[in-house]
């Protein structure tokens, strides 16, 4: 038989199938809730208004989960996975072994790479810096903003550093914050010394000063996010 006459018999098929409402469609969507007694999910579909009752055939999913759904008229919509891997995601970093240059007033050190960010998710910034002061036991604050020096405050840390100027203290800190809109964000390292002596971010090569933001999850998993 000439192949085209099994194009045509193809599409044939496909026809009678959609005039039927027998064809099977994926759409992504996000949980709105979730029964694990029935392992029933309301998921809103891109794209739509209302949500819609689905069957998770992937066991469990959280709120504000981001999913694919698959539409199996007339059996119905199932959840067949997920939009992105859930495991924490890598959203940017950033990585310096050259001293900062040295500051009192509060001063940004370092700048994120512009990342995409999304509401209902929670975020998480890791700072790993080594701190040199002018004194001992001077105190300086390490904070993370957003955009810029005068922007919303993501994270802030106040460190005693019982140091002598020439020895470095280091600090490992990390803080979960949430954005309320879909945009792109910048975030900035900044330091401020709480005395006249100057604070420098001096890392090593071995151990540089850097800042790591990461996806963590679903806000709803988390309590008392900073919003930015």
């Amino acid at each position: 038989m000439a192949p085209e006459i099994f194009g045509v018999g193809t599409q044939a098929i496909k026809d009678n199938a959609a005039r039927l409402g027998l064809t099977w469609s994926l759409r992504p969507g996000t949980v709105n809730s979730y029964v694990a007694l029935t392992n029933t999910a309301m998921v809103t579909f891109d794209g739509d208004t209302v949500s819609i009752g689905t069957t998770s055939l992937i066991g469990s999913v959280r709120i504000n989960d981001r999913i694919m759904g698959m539409d199996v008229p007339p059996g119905g919509k199932f959840i067949i996975g997920y939009v992105a891997n859930t495991s924490p995601q890598l959203m940017g970093f950033v990585s310096s072994t050259s001293n900062s240059a040295g500051t009192v007033a509060e001063a940004v050190v370092q700048t994120t790479p512009a990342m995409n960010l999304i509401p209902n998710r929670a975020y998480e910034v890791r700072v790993l810096g080594h701190y040199t002061m002018g004194g001992i036991s001077d105190t300086a604050f390490i904070r993370i903003r957003k955009t810029s020096l005068t922007g919303t405050i993501a994270a802030l840390w106040g460190t005693g550093l019982v140091t002598g100027f020439g020895h470095n203290s280091s600090v490992y800190v990390s803080n979960k914050f949430q954005v309320l809109a879909a945009e792109q964000v910048v975030l900035v390292k900044t330091l401020q010394s709480e005395t006249a002596n100057q604070i420098i971010d001096s890392p090593f090569t071995a151990t540089p000063r850097t800042i790591e933001v990461r996806d963590v999850g679903s806000s709803a998993d988390f309590t008392d996010l900073v919003s930015i």
